[in-house]
């Protein structure tokens, strides 16, 4: 049995390897980043027991999943005025991530809701992405940088999903 910290079930089907004699417990849904889980081992003489029918005593732990990855920097800041209309746009994570992308790191005019073409890649082998606008962007005009999380946007290695995360900042005149 699988269980969240508040006690509830989670959905998951078991399979066993007789040569290896290892069960695998796989749930229906992915585990929350951050989270506690208590896994049981059922014993018992209706539950698990060996081949001769001695039940298994009845064993628990809990764990936790991963973190999820963070924001830890990011520039031009938030509500930041007189931005350079030529200026790259920098986030940097916690750990390493994958499914940065332009659908994912993305800058749009705060006003028309217009994305601005741009290219998204990682600097070095840091931890920062940068999203590079194709053209310079228009002169004291607010836009707005989206990171989109989820199981099909940023996420870390592991697949723990980054909090989707935006800010806005003002351009100036240059």
């Amino acid at each position: 049995m699988l269980r969240n910290a508040a006690g509830a079930g989670i959905t998951a089907t078991v399979t066993y390897d007789a040569t290896t004699r290892t069960a695998t417990l796989d749930p229906a849904v992915n585990l929350g980043a951050d989270a506690t889980y208590t896994a049981t081992l059922v014993g018992g003489a209706s539950a698990i027991r060996d081949t001769a029918g001695t039940p298994l005593a009845t064993a628990s732990w809990t764990f936790t999943t991963g973190p999820a990855p963070t924001v830890t920097s990011y520039s031009p800041g938030s509500n930041a005025l007189l931005v350079r209309r030529n200026s790259n746009v920098t986030a940097t994570f916690s750990e390493a991530i994958q499914g940065a992308g332009t659908s994912t790191f993305t800058l749009r005019n705060a006003s028309t809701g217009t994305a601005v073409p741009a290219s998204v890649y990682r600097n070095g082998t840091t931890n920062q992405w940068i999203l590079d606008p194709q053209e310079p962007l228009a002169t004291k005009t607010k836009y707005t940088v989206t990171l989109s999380g989820g199981s099909a946007g940023i996420r870390d290695l592991a697949g723990n999903p980054l909090a989707s995360r935006s800010w806005q900042f003002t351009t100036g005149s240059y």
